[in-house]
C-alpha cells in the first residue's frame, strides 16, 4: 500500500551546549518545524546517553505525525570524530549507545538514520546552499563551543583516511600568544575556552563566550584581551593552514564564526602572517550558525536517494556514513 503522507527529512545538529533539530522539505530546504534544547551535561559529557538528543528527535517525530507528514530519513551531525557512520570519539557528548540506534527508537521502523561530523555537514551545506557555491576549494571553519575545520575541494569535503581531517583545534598555537605551557588552539580559542579563560582572569563568570563578547562591547578590558588573544591564536593557525593547502577561500561558520567583528580580528592576524601575493578570500557562512543543521538535512535526503553509502559531497575512506541498524559502537 502506498503511504500518502508527505515525505520530509529531519536534520539534527548536536553541539557542546545545545541541540537543534528541524523538519525540512527536501529539495527546497524549507524549515517546517524547529526544536532546540540545551545540553544537560558538563564539558566532556554534554549529553550522556544522548537523552536530550533523543528528546529533540521525539518532539520532531511528534510534530511530523501531527501534521500527517512521514519522516523518511534523519541526518545528524555530532561534534566528534566520525568514520564510516560510527563515532570514533566521545570527547564532547560523553558515553552513549550508538547514535543511530538511539535515534532509531524515536521514528518509524523504516526511517533511515545517518550520522557524520558536524563540521563536515556544515561545510557541505555551505558548498551546496551557501557561501561556498561556485568556489573550487575552501576551508570551512566552525568556531563555536568547539573549534574545527573541513577542507572542501570541488564540492567534496575531504574526510581523510580515518574521518579525522577536521582537527584544526588540536593544532598548537604559536609561542608568544599564550603564557605558560604549550596549548592547543581549541583549549585556548574555542567558545568554551574563552569563557573559562575570562573567569580564570578574575572576572565574574559570563554567560559563555557570547557573554564575554557582550562585556567587551561595553568596554571590559579583560574581556577584550581574552577575545583578542583568541583571535590572534586562530588567525595564526589559519595562516599556516592557508599556506599548507592554498584554498581559494576560508569560510567562517558556527556561533562565534558568525560574529563579524570577531572574525575581522582573526582575518587581520592571518593576513599579517601571509605573503602579499595571497589571494585567499575570507567569507562568512551564508547559513550562519545553521550550516550544520542544513547539512544534516541534506545528508538525510541523500540517504533516501541511495548515495549515503558514499555521499557525493564527501571523499576519502573516512567519509562513509551509516544507516539504520548499522553496528556502530
Amino acid at each position: 500500500m502506498t503511504d500518502g503522507r508527505r515525505g520530509i527529512v529531519v536534520g539534527l545538529d548536536v553541539g557542546g551546549t545545545k541541540i537543534i533539530g528541524a523538519l525540512f522539505e527536501p529539495g527546497t530546504w524549507r524549515v517546517l518545524e524547529r526544536v532546540g534544547a540545551a545540553t544537560p551535561g558538563s564539558p566532556g559529557a554534554a549529553d550522556p546517553g544522548l537523552v536530550a538528543t533523543a528528546a529533540v528527535a521525539r518532539e520532531l517525530a511528534a510534530r511530523a505525525a501531527a501534521a500527517d507528514q512521514r519522516v523518511r530519513s534523519v541526518g545528524a551531525g555530532f561534534p566528534e570524530y566520525v568514520a564510516a557512520g560510527r563515532l570514533t570519539s566521545r570527547e564532547v557528548i560523553g558515553p552513549s549507545a550508538a547514535p543511530d540506534h538511539v535515534l532509531a527508537t524515536e521514528f518509524e521502523p523504516e526511517t533511515m538514520i545517518t550520522i557524520d561530523s558536524d563540521v563536515r555537514l556544515g561545510a557541505m551545506a555551505e558548498a551546496r546552499l551557501g557561501a561556498g557555491r561556485g568556489i573550487g576549494s575552501f576551508l570551512y571553519v566552525s568556531w563555536g563551543t568547539g573549534l574545527s575545520s573541513t577542507l572542501v575541494i570541488e564540492g567534496r569535503a575531504w574526510a581523510g583516511a580515518h574521518g579525522e581531517a577536521i582537527a584544526l583545534g588540536e593544532f598548537p598555537i604559536p609561542a608568544g600568544i599564550a603564557d605558560g605551557s604549550p596549548v592547543s588552539l581549541e583549549a585556548f580559542a574555542s567558545g568554551a575556552a574563552i569563557a573559562h579563560r575570562y573567569a580564570s582572569a578574575g572576572a565574574s563568570p559570563a554567560d559563555g563566550a557570547r557573554g564575554v563578547l557582550s562585556r567587551a562591547e561595553t568596554g571590559d578590558p579583560v574581556a577584550d584581551a581574552v577575545l583578542g588573544s583568541a583571535a590572534r591564536a586562530l588567525g595564526s593557525v589559519l595562516a599556516a593552514a592557508v599556506r599548507l593547502v592554498d584554498p581559494a577561500a576560508v569560510i567562517f561558520g558556527g556561533g562565534l564564526g558568525s560574529v563579524t567583528e570577531l572574525t575581522g580580528r582573526v582575518i587581520t592576524e592571518a593576513r599579517s602572517r601571509l605573503p602579499s601575493r595571497s589571494a585567499c578570500r575570507w567569507l562568512p557562512a551564508e547559513l550562519g550558525p545553521d550550516s550544520g543543521l542544513f547539512g544534516a538535512a541534506i545528508l538525510a535526503a541523500e540517504a533516501v536517494s541511495g548515495s549515503a553509502a558514499r555521499p557525493a559531497w564527501a571523499t576519502g575512506p573516512g567519509s562513509t556514513t551509516g544507516s539504520r541498524g548499522s553496528p556502530s559502537p
